[in-house]
């Protein structure tokens, strides 16, 4: 009796489950995620494909990254990245367990940029507020006198906080 091979669905979803074992619940659910994602996404484009052997960059992983980018309304840099990393980590772990997958699916420069956040404004009340604050702190400042203020030159200052030791006058 000929034994059937597992499906992609369940190669993933027992490599999920060796993550359990280190991961925190959160971390494993946005790992069953982003597979779940990415293997209905393979499912629906590729029905033909039904072995971790058969995948490959172009056109499955490429495809998956077009579509990622196409999704309406569109997942931010950050979520894409998620998928990305998600997805590369669990395929990594299957290839190092002896699993045919083919090696470099997913590469660094397949990565969105990260998002870039201008920071808020400040109210004008706050930014009053933080002037009025500067000015203090510039006023203390000028209030200070320098360090070793008149003591004359760095020689003499050597002898002076030398008690005991003569000095030459």
């Amino acid at each position: 009796m000929k034994r059937s091979r597992p499906s992609m669905d369940q190669i993933l979803e027992a490599q999920i489950q060796v993550l359990v074992t280190t991961r925190r619940p959160k971390t494993v659910k946005c790992y069953r995620y982003c597979a779940h994602n990415f293997l209905a996404y393979l499912h629906t484009t590729f029905p033909r494909l039904h072995k971790l052997s058969q995948l490959r960059r172009d056109p499955h992983l490429l495809a998956w990254f077009r579509f990622l980018c196409q999704q309406y309304p569109s997942p931010g840099n950050r979520t894409r990245h998620l998928h990305l990393l998600s997805v590369r980590r669990l395929l990594r772990d299957l290839a190092n367990q002896g699993h045919p997958v083919t090696p470099d699916l997913i590469r660094r420069e397949d990565f969105p940029p990260p998002d870039h956040y201008l920071p808020k404004p400040l109210s004008l009340e706050e930014d009053q507020q933080l002037q009025k604050q500067l000015r203090l702190a510039d006023t203390l400042e000028v209030k200070r006198p320098p360090p070793h203020a008149g003591h004359g030159n760095p020689h003499q200052r050597m002898h002076q906080s030398s008690p005991g030791l003569p000095t030459t006058d």
